[in-house]
């Protein structure tokens, strides 16, 4: 048997899921303590999140999932387990489906601890120790983005018949009782029924979508999309300095924002150094900050974000409430084959962290930087066996949100291989029909 639990911050998931597995032999897996496991037994998967997180970086998703399907293959047959934290998207609950498939198992149900926002923000008043992210505007920030997240992956359990709604808010002995009866009527295929109040509820969670801008003001807002190596950043050089437009690379605002000890920049460090993911509330409010700021006036180039449909559906938030909508997307299209190639030759300098290519940017001594002399090393997430879970879990997350984007008019695709100039001009050329004729740009 296996069991999902999810709910917002404050919602009891950690307690319950401690009674819950104690009691009924359930094995528990907390995406929280799988990070931070992975980073101590010194795994490859573990060393690369810590790198990432060392260096300032977001982890990447597909990290995650590669991590989650590591503890499910090596559980002992026949292991009953409940999940808290994952999954996340309903990228990553396809990807759990398809993942116990595989392995001749299922998820039995997804439980959704429903909690009143009044009742949250009385249990958060009283943690103890209180956390930076207690503060009733980020907590409030916290929820609203976790509701539009959480609607795509509870509205897929509920179309597949493995929902449960479970009212919270009532004492934590009546709700071990409840999932206690739950995990028994499971076990003989007997899940809960919907009352009219659930369903309510559901039908407002999906609906909750903001209202069309009558006249976006008419700035050139472009998100680039591409796999890793595809050559978004040098891409994104190249059209900022032809459009005179700012570069905002999520990886180096992050950086950016903990290197400057910003509110964000501090409030993104304490999950790091408790060995949690960043929640992306904190990414989407250091994107709008970034966005609202005088040089983005006129327009943008955003490399990395959004990962999600989730997160497109954040900046269509964003850039709503500055009268403002994304004016184009540009899909860098790579072959799997070619990335491997450019991904698998890359070094790194030990010392200065200078960055070159066994085939494109060869260093003057074999295995010594030319600006320290320091050795070069290859990154494991350069690795070819490394590079390909990449890439497959990467496919599985963009195609629904290049789906997003398609159906919203705003989608057109470039050929990223072959020779340089000719990839930079047709780039160009996309960006230039999104600033005069935004319908015009379709493929190039």
């Amino acid at each position: 048997m296996n069991i999902a639990l999810l709910g917002p911050t404050g919602a009891g998931k950690g307690t319950l899921i401690s009674a819950l597995a104690e009691k009924n032999k359930l094995h528990p897996i907390t995406l929280g303590d799988v990070l931070r496991q992975k980073a101590n037994y010194g795994t490859a998967l573990g060393l690369l999140t810590r790198e990432y997180v060392q260096n300032g970086e977001l982890v990447p998703d597909e990290f995650v999932d590669a991590m989650v399907e590591e503890i499910f293959r090596h559980l002992p047959p026949g292991t009953n387990t409940i999940l808290d934290g994952f999954p996340r998207t309903v990228t990553q609950a396809r990807f759990l489906d398809d993942l116990l498939l595989d392995l001749g198992q299922k998820l039995d149900a997804v439980v959704y601890l429903h909690v009143p926002e009044a009742v949250i923000f009385q249990r958060v008043a009283q943690r103890q120790p209180p956390r930076q992210d207690d503060e009733p505007h980020i907590l409030r920030h916290r929820l609203h983005v976790f509701r539009r997240m959480v609607a795509p992956v509870l509205k897929h359990y509920y179309d597949t018949g493995r929902l449960v709604l479970l009212h919270a808010d009532a004492p934590a002995h009546q709700l071990e009782m409840q999932l206690k009866d739950l995990v028994q009527g499971l076990s003989v295929s007997r899940h809960p029924e919907f009352s009219e109040a659930d369903l309510a509820f559901l039908d407002q969670l999906l609906k909750s979508k903001p209202a069309a801008l009558v006249q976006p003001d008419p700035a050139l807002n472009l998100v680039l999309l591409g796999g890793p190596g595809s050559g978004k950043g040098t891409q994104a050089e190249h059209l900022c300095k032809g459009f005179k437009l700012p570069h905002i690379s999520t990886g180096d605002l992050f950086r950016d924002n903990i290197k400057r000890q910003t509110d964000l920049g501090r409030l993104a460090k304490s999950y790091m150094d408790r060995g949690e993911l960043v929640p992306d509330d904190v990414t989407e409010r250091m994107v709008a900050t970034r966005l609202s700021q005088p040089d983005a006036s006129h327009g943008f180039v955003l490399d990395g974000f959004p990962r999600t449909v989730s997160q497109a559906e954040a900046l269509d938030e964003i850039l709503h409430g500055i009268n403002r909508k994304t004016t184009g997307v540009i899909h860098l299209q790579v072959s799997d084959e070619e990335i491997v190639r450019r991904l698998s030759g890359r070094r790194i300098c030990r010392q200065c962290q200078a960055p070159f290519h066994l085939l494109f940017k060869k260093p003057r001594r074999e295995g010594l930087c030319n600006h320290c002399g320091g050795p070069l090393y290859q990154r494991d997430d350069d690795k070819e066996e490394t590079i390909l879970v990449r890439l497959k879990n990467y496919h599985r997350q963009t195609k629904p949100l290049i789906a997003y984007y398609r159906d919203a008019g705003v989608l057109t695709e470039v050929r990223g291989e072959g020779d340089m100039g000719a990839i930079r001009a047709a780039m160009l050329a996309a960006a230039k029909l999104f600033a005069e004729e935004p319908e015009a740009a379709t493929q190039v």
